[in-house]
């Protein structure tokens, strides 16, 4: 079992160095009255591959996900399921993203995990 912890935290530190400088940042605000796909729309509120982290006034991040969709429909139009609808997303104060077009759904969620157990951020859930 060590040694699987230790790989794991040696491939979270190794894709963590990867894509830290390709994060990209944008306003809650911003997405939220954005028009998805329209021109002029942020990145991230357009269809594609990502990996997103949120972070709370403290520069903390709270949460990391992944998605196929845009991230704007995986915060606010994802039914049930969307993080706004859940108490804690009041302390989203900015968010990071990573875009690849080239991930498939399993990749992002190998890196999502990996990412999860080496921040542990308060509202991921093991």
């Amino acid at each position: 079992m060590s040694d699987l912890l230790n790989f794991t935290n040696q491939f979270a530190n190794k894709v963590d160095e990867l894509i830290k400088n390709e994060l990209k940042t944008e306003k809650l605000s911003l997405i939220k009255k954005s028009h998805g796909n329209m021109m002029g729309s942020p990145e991230c509120c357009k269809e594609n591959s990502y990996i997103y982290f949120l972070y709370n006034d403290n520069e903390e991040i709270i949460y990391i996900g992944e998605t196929g969709k845009s991230i704007k429909r995986r915060l606010f139009n994802d039914g049930s399921g969307a993080h706004c609808s859940k108490g804690w997303f009041v302390n989203v104060k900015k968010i990071k993203y990573y875009k690849n077009n080239e991930m498939k759904s399993n990749t992002r969620k190998i890196i999502e995990r990996a990412l999860i157990k080496k921040y542990k951020p308060e509202y991921n859930r093991e």
